[in-house]
């Protein structure tokens, strides 16, 4: 069995130094290789689709580094830059059984925004099947070689499929989107292998906000200074007791430069000490 842990950094992003570190200690745990991908080319056939978030060819990119390694690998673990794997997260190859996709869905994540939109989506499209868990949070996401035929550039190019790239989240609406229409068996992880920051029940955060409705996930609160409090890491809790207020894997997604390099080092400044 050939595992992969792939990611990729374009541009200036400084607080990789700690994502990768972690992910590079956890591939040799795991017995996986570890690859940051180099720049791809996108087809020509691809030039005309608008890409959402400013026409960001990053995540078209993602998707065709995804399909570029499942030629390679029975199964590839993507994971965003912005991750840092915990020294006592699980081997996730070997929980997730092979031909099986996995992931953490955003309602777990209690973030309000994508999982209600592509269910919308999907629903407006006549192709939401039996009420199953899609909307993954694809900055995590494990991928089975089985599934690699739903990255072909016929499949991409489908008018639907064109449609979620130019969304406020391109590859995460296109990769879902393919996986609902192609009957992808999928594995709904737990949230503890993707703690985003936005998350009630996230202990090593000084402040978090309430959630009015588990139904519908609306917050009370999003505002951009309460935003700012949610921000502040405990390191005193972590370091009194890291294995109590842990996650698997940590998701820094959505915020500045700045606060993702701060955050990221205050978790490696407690994790990096841990002594299996």
């Amino acid at each position: 069995m050939k595992n992969l842990i792939l990611t990729a950094s374009e541009g200036d992003r400084p607080f990789k130094k700690y994502s990768f570190f972690s992910i590079s200690k956890y591939a040799k745990r795991v017995n996986a290789d570890f690859i940051i991908a180099e720049d791809i080319e996108i087809p020509k056939k691809f030039n005309n689709i608008k890409i959402g978030r400013g026409n960001n060819k990053a995540y078209l990119k993602k998707v065709l580094w995804i399909r570029k390694y499942l030629e390679k690998y029975d199964k590839v673990l993507w994971l965003d830059d912005t991750c840092y794997v915990n020294p006592i997260c699980p081997n996730l190859f070997e929980y997730v059984p092979q031909g099986y996709v996995a992931g953490v869905p955003e309602s777990l994540l209690l973030y309000p925004g994508y999982g209600k939109a592509f269910e919308d989506f999907i629903k407006k499209y006549s192709i939401y099947k039996n009420g199953k868990e899609t909307s993954f949070n694809t900055g995590i996401m494990l991928y089975s070689k089985e599934c690699k035929h739903i990255f072909k550039d016929s499949v991409l190019n489908e008018t639907t499929a064109r449609v979620t790239l130019g969304t406020p989240w391109p590859d995460q609406a296109l990769i879902d989107y393919l996986i609902v229409v192609n009957n992808i068996p999928r594995i709904v992880l737990d949230s503890k292998f993707n703690r985003m920051l936005i998350c009630e029940k996230y202990e090593p955060y000084i402040e978090r906000h309430e959630v009015t409705s588990r139904e519908n996930n609306i917050l009370k609160d999003v505002s951009s200074n309460f935003l700012k409090k949610v921000n502040v890491f405990n390191k005193e809790l972590l370091n009194k007791n890291p294995f109590v207020y842990e996650a698997f894997i940590y998701h820094i997604a959505g915020k500045t430069k700045t606060i993702r390099e701060r955050l990221l080092k205050d978790i490696h400044e407690v994790f990096s000490k841990v002594k299996l």
